[in-house]
């Protein structure tokens, strides 16, 4: 197991990436809940 090293880095990376992810997802569905919310948009999702 002398991969350990670069295993770990590749994981640590993924995690970073699926946290970006996960941040920007969450950024989008605020995003569209505030647009549903507002009572001048009429228009149906």
């Amino acid at each position: 197991m002398y991969h350990s090293n670069v295993s770990g880095r590749s994981s640590e990376l993924r995690a970073l990436l699926i946290a970006g992810f996960i941040r920007r997802i969450s950024f989008v569905n605020n995003g569209w809940r505030e647009l549903k919310e507002t009572p001048s948009s009429d228009w149906k999702i």
